[in-house]
């Protein structure tokens, strides 16, 4: 059996092609984690966060929420404010221009999702809809909500014909 050699220019191309260039291996580094779709929807919808409000409404673990607000710095899709006028001084992190042309297409995923669960009949809690509406919304009103799927489809994800449609 012939082992794979690291230094090969050709091993070493098609290495840093799936994890450099692969679109959905990026959409997943930027909003793959548990916690990160929530703390980005939350983000839009209330403007932004604040760390420990948000560690005690999600019941989350300081060092998990840490690291999932690290890893969306990171991507480019959140910032971190500081009021120096305060003292201390108050630290809420918000959406970048990037991170809130991510909403729209949380959004139909989370639709889809919620339809899928309906389908699928897995219990959705109530309380997970809070954050999509003014009004808390029933999972039979988003599934029954045929105007959602169309939205998702026609303004918020255009279709692409063929590459050259993607203009970078």
């Amino acid at each position: 059996m012939s082992r794979i050699n690291s230094n090969d220019p050709r091993v070493a191309s098609r290495t840093s092609r799936v994890r450099a260039e692969n679109p959905y291996q990026h959409v997943l580094s930027v909003f793959g984690g548990k916690w990160k779709m929530t703390i980005l929807r939350e983000m839009a919808h209330f403007g932004s966060i604040r760390f420990n409000q948000t560690c005690r409404v999600l019941k989350v673990s300081e060092k998990v929420l840490s690291k999932q607000i690290s890893d969306l710095i990171k991507a480019g899709v959140v910032v971190r404010c500081v009021d120096s006028s305060m003292y201390p001084p108050a630290v809420s992190y918000g959406l970048t221009e990037s991170g809130q042309e991510l909403i729209p297409i949380l959004d139909s995923i989370y639709y889809w999702s919620v339809r899928d669960m309906h389908r699928k009949g897995i219990p959705l809690d109530p309380d997970a809809l809070v954050v999509h509406g003014a009004e808390p919304m029933e999972p039979e009103e988003i599934v029954a909500d045929e105007a959602l799927g169309d939205l998702a489809v026609s303004e918020h994800v255009p279709l692409l014909k063929d590459e050259s449609d993607i203009s970078l």
